[in-house]
């Protein structure tokens, strides 16, 4: 139990610094996503504090440190990865899917562009595809804060360069 009232139920996703349990909040009586990390979540805290009208991210409900390991206690997207559904062997998502989800994408990058925030890191496995068909923006450790022109700046570039070139930029 952590702080008299998160209880980690399953392993639910892992990254390079961080692995994330569905989990309950018994003072509030509802399941949670759990980010635990022995790396600093506090810039991450600190965005999704900032994008809490946001729609279509992960949003945050709690942050606090214990034992030498870092906590980001987030509302839980009910969904799958888009890694996951594009393993073999798996239920492969449609192109239908995307194409029906991408404006809820489209309006959680444009929300976030317009705080100043550049993602980075945009990727199958960060993409959480909803049963309702929206798809969730997640993971927000590599985010960079900008100034407004330079988002447009960086957009005119990357219109120049094309898409695969977005992370050397960046």
């Amino acid at each position: 139990m952590l702080k008299e009232r998160y209880e980690l139920l399953e392993l639910i996703g892992r990254g390079g610094f961080a692995e994330t349990y569905r989990a309950v909040d018994h003072l509030v009586n509802r399941y949670v996503a759990i980010k635990v990390s022995t790396t600093s979540l506090q810039h991450e805290a600190h965005v999704l504090r900032t994008l809490e009208h946001v729609p279509y991210i992960a949003h945050i409900y709690d942050y606090f440190a214990d034992n030498g390991k870092e906590y980001l206690v987030m509302r839980l997207i009910k969904g799958t990865s888009l890694a996951r559904r594009t393993k073999a062997g798996e239920n492969p998502v449609t192109v239908e899917e995307i194409i029906r989800g991408l404006p809820t994408l489209l309006t959680a990058l444009d929300q976030i562009h317009r705080r100043g925030i550049i993602h980075r890191d945009i990727s199958p496995g960060n993409l959480m595809l909803t049963p309702g068909g929206a798809i969730y923006l997640l993971d927000f450790e590599a985010v960079k804060l900008v100034e407004h022109a330079v988002i447009i700046q960086l957009i005119s570039i990357f219109a120049v360069l094309g898409a695969a070139d977005v992370h050397r930029v960046v």
